[in-house]
């Protein structure tokens, strides 16, 4: 599987710290060079330029997956620390879900909810349904198709991208199914520097502030209509849910496997 870091130009240290890690553990991977806030004439209400910058980066990294002819892709920032584990997972990806979408790789330390049956994977890793919203875009895998909805539903950018990527209420509306790996296998380093109690090494060059998600108002007579409609998929997600072992949801604040 390719793997795709995006990295500022002016981010050269940055840039040096990741391929360090990356040769260290044997991961080859593109960069994909990112875009420069400056380069933003205007953000959308919450958001700052810097934020629709990195969305516009991450939208060039899932188009390169999607002209590829690849069935998957990984996407990182270049201000995360890898696990050793993740350059095998990569090179021999056949323990992906057939029907997975997108697998987030990374943790940033908050409670998460999750289905309580994971698949493992090998050694302690393992794969678990995601039940609601983890931020951060910090690491993830994207199947080609996947990558050309989400570069279709962002042609007009107004949430950050986790907060669309991460969107389960989009996810369970296009059938997409998102899956967390715990432990993670990649985190940021400004999430790792709060856990150890230590001074952070690549200060974020994000920041974001989430915009509400704007809902249409619905007459009733269209609100019985929609969730006539909803109601075999329903059913069939029940199924699903059952067969997975995500009825009964865990919070776990997910680990880094070091």
């Amino acid at each position: 599987m390719r793997a795709y870091v995006i990295n500022l130009d002016r981010a050269q240290a940055r840039l040096a710290a990741f391929d360090a890690q990356a040769r260290g553990i044997g991961l080859c991977y593109e960069r994909i060079r990112a875009v420069e806030a400056c380069s933003i004439a205007e953000a959308p209400e919450g958001m700052l330029p810097t934020a629709v910058a990195c969305f516009h980066s991450h939208r060039l990294a899932w188009r390169k997956i999607a002209e590829s002819g690849d069935a998957w892709g990984a996407v990182f920032e270049d201000d995360v620390l890898l696990s050793a584990s993740l350059a095998g997972l990569l090179a021999e990806p056949r323990w992906i879900p057939r029907d997975a979408s997108v697998i987030k790789l990374e943790t940033v330390n908050t409670p998460t909810k999750m289905g309580r049956r994971g698949r493992k994977i090998a050694g302690c890793l393992g794969l678990h349904d995601l039940l609601n919203y983890h931020s951060g875009a910090g690491g993830y895998l994207i199947r080609a198709d996947a990558a050309k909805l989400f570069l279709a539903l962002s042609e007009t950018i107004e949430r950050p991208v986790d907060d669309v990527l991460f969107d389960l209420a989009v996810a369970k509306e296009r059938g997409l199914r998102v899956l967390q790996m715990v432990p993670a296998v990649c985190v940021q380093d400004r999430v790792l520097a709060e856990i150890d109690g230590r001074a952070i090494v690549h200060e974020t060059q994000m920041q974001t502030v989430s915009a509400p998600l704007a809902r249409g108002c619905l007459t009733l007579r269209q609100k019985l209509g929609r969730e006539a409609l909803r109601l075999p998929r329903q059913l069939g997600n029940v199924v699903r849910n059952l067969r997975r072992g995500i009825v009964f949801p865990v919070r776990i604040r997910v680990p880094f496997e070091r």
